[in-house]
């Protein structure tokens, strides 16, 4: 007679595994809000008596960008190990070394606080950097081993973390409201109040791993897991490999306001292309980062617009960080080789031959964007069209095609640069076809068509609010999800792009918690094309257009250039397995001139117009459109 697993008493493994989800995050989140007013503002600066800031030193202005540096030196280190040995081990063992890393590295940056460093900033700034590279790659392993941990439990402890890492988020926000309100003159007591927080967390989550070790319910999987003793050993292989991508991810969102104001962009984008009439597919990121590539060499009025636009009014320096971080995420391979998800991006800047660029913006376009130049003949117009349509072609696996007409180069274009991207990826959860069932989807009201609905009544992340339902659909590599905001208001779509912005949909992405829903929705390809002038200049980019007014002038002294033209073509098919989306975003200068079946599930039924959008680590909006 076969015996069934323990009950989990008191849902304790899952409240522990929550509380790792929490503590993974924490000490590391918590760095990295306080840094501006710790590390910036009162250790990297001079103060006079009264303890203003009369100047910044060098590792001051650039600190940030140093942090973002140092963030990726685990990526290297482990990468190392991974390639020379083969890391064997118990992963709870693994964790409680984890633990004790951070606890120790904490404790050493809390002795600093009440320090006088004024006279070695350089040491102390040496010492940080060095701490970081610790710090940080001891929270990915920790996080990823936990994962692994998690991984010989059934699905829903997994998810245990993953609401452990969104609740942290909203932790250090309470945190941050409490020490700005009662200590916000003084940043050596909100330091150390934000640090003996990290440490409490992180000392529960020491001495919850032994207490995890002893739980019945957690050893009968842990057993179970053991047969074959081969499929272990590689396992634990994979968990360390997948922390040599975590580690960057944890560190990547330095400024959530920047993630906020380019959600609430993409939102409003693709509002502003819908007509009513048919389906639209955008991508904002890509369009965003042909902008910026401009924006590197924009001045004046030009580049104020261009900011704000990309910004919010955010420094140029935070601007153009925000979106290598972004590029440098979705160019990480896979952590894992079952993975099948692939995600590119690539940018190249074609310019006409014998045309003199600024030193100073090709650097830059390298630096922040990986910017690949290449001297083309615009003169020829039809083999300069082909050319750069065959790059588009290749770099969207040969979804996006023909780009750039021939008849939008003449005598005048001197500069074209262009973002691709292309994403493809499995369900984390894959629809069964033999699910999939026809129904009526109703574009109008009245107004209906026959379409294939896929079908699943699962345990799924969930959220709503008074307007809309939201549900997450991930792709095998996590950081990847697929959002479908359905409007509680029948053909209420309009209403709710009206009422929601960027910061509340990121909330409520990340607020989402699994819960039984009874999945329908259909099955779609879309493919848009879009020319992007005239909605541009309605979200406050004028003088760039203008022939006569436009400043680009740190792109080149040897003429007055405008931008002519931005042309975008988007593609994506879902489908049963997965999604697969591109981009393209071309933009011309020229011269002036098995689960368990959850009981009483939500019903989520997409048969009337809904919104979807592709997003990436819970920030960046890679595609997003309407189905109608």
């Amino acid at each position: 007679m076969s015996v069934g697993p323990p009950k989990d008493n008191w849902n304790l493994t899952y409240c522990i595994l929550f509380l790792h989800g929490i503590g993974v995050l924490l000490p590391w989140n918590m760095l990295t809000t306080i840094a501006q007013d710790y590390y910036v503002d009162l250790k990297l600066s001079d103060h006079d008596a009264s303890g203003n800031i009369t100047t910044q030193s060098t590792y001051a202005l650039n600190f940030f960008s140093y942090l973002g540096i140092f963030a990726q030196a685990p990526n290297f280190i482990l990468n190392v190990v991974n390639l020379v040995l083969r890391i064997k081990g118990d992963l709870l063992n693994r964790v409680m070394a984890m633990i004790i890393v951070l606890f120790v590295s904490v404790v050493f940056t809390m002795i600093w606080i009440w320090i006088d460093t004024d006279a070695w900033k350089t040491l102390f700034f040496w010492m940080t950097m060095v701490s970081f590279i610790i710090f940080n790659g001891a929270g990915g392993v920790y996080q990823n081993s936990m994962f692994g941990v998690a991984a010989v439990l059934p699905s829903k402890f997994t998810n245990a973390i993953i609401f452990g890492n969104n609740v942290c988020g909203t932790f250090i926000a309470i945190i941050n409201i409490i020490t700005i309100a009662a200590l916000s003159d003084k940043p050596k007591i909100a330091a150390t109040v934000y640090f003996a927080v990290s440490l409490a967390i992180v000392l529960v989550c020491f001495l919850s791993v032994p207490v995890l070790k002893k739980l019945p319910f957690y050893q009968y999987y842990e057993n179970l897991s053991k047969f074959p003793q081969k499929d272990e050993e590689d396992q634990e292989e994979v968990v360390l490999n997948m922390a040599t991508y975590c580690v960057y991810k944890m560190s990547g969102d330095l400024n959530q306001d920047l993630s906020n104001h380019l959600a609430d962009i993409s939102i409003k984008y693709v509002n502003e292309l819908y007509d009513g009439k048919k389906a639209v597919v955008f991508s904002p990121i890509s369009l965003q980062i042909a902008l910026a590539m401009a924006y590197a060499g924009a001045g004046g009025k030009t580049e104020e617009e261009l900011g704000q636009f990309l910004g919010n009014g955010a420094a140029v320096e935070k601007i153009h960080n925000k979106f290598h971080v972004i590029l440098t995420e979705l160019a990480a391979p896979p952590a894992n080789e079952w993975i099948k998800c692939s995600l590119k991006s690539a940018n190249k800047i074609y310019i006409k031959d014998d045309y003199e660029v600024l030193d100073s913006y090709k650097n830059s376009l390298s630096k922040f964007y990986d910017g690949q130049f290449e001297s083309i003949n615009f003169n020829d117009s039809e083999n300069a069209a082909k050319v750069m349509n065959k790059f588009v072609s290749d770099a969207t696996n040969e979804k996006i095609k023909d780009l750039i007409a021939a008849d939008a180069i003449n005598n005048l274009t001197r500069i074209i640069l262009i973002n691709c991207l292309y994403f493809k990826g499995d369900w984390v959860k894959k629809f069964k076809p033999h699910n999939t069932e026809k129904d009526q989807f109703y574009g109008k009201e009245n107004v209906s068509r026959e379409m294939e609905f896929m079908k699943r009544n699962d345990f799924m992340l969930y959220n709503e609010n008074d307007s809309f339902q939201c549900l997450t659909l991930p792709f095998d590599n996590q950081s990847i999800k697929m959002v479908i905001v359905l409007p509680k208001k029948r053909f209420g779509l309009g209403e709710v792009f009206e009422s929601v912005n960027g910061s509340d949909f990121l909330k409520l992405v990340k607020g989402s918690e699994n819960q039984g829903v009874d999945i329908s929705i259909p099955k779609f390809k879309i493919e848009s094309k879009f020319g992007l002038n005239d909605s541009l200049k309605k979200m406050g980019i004028n003088d760039a257009f203008v022939g006569n007014v436009a400043d680009f002038s740190g792109i080149t002294m040897q003429d007055r250039l405008s931008i002519s033209s931005v042309v975008q073509k988007v593609v994506i098919d879902v489908n049963e397995d997965g999604c697969e989306a591109a981009a393209a975003t071309g933009l011309m200068m020229e011269l002036c001139c098995m689960p368990m079946v959850p009981e009483d599930p939500i019903i989520f039924k997409a048969d009337q117009p809904f919104a979807f959008f592709l997003i990436h680590d819970d920030s960046t909006v890679l595609f997003n459109g309407i189905y109608q």
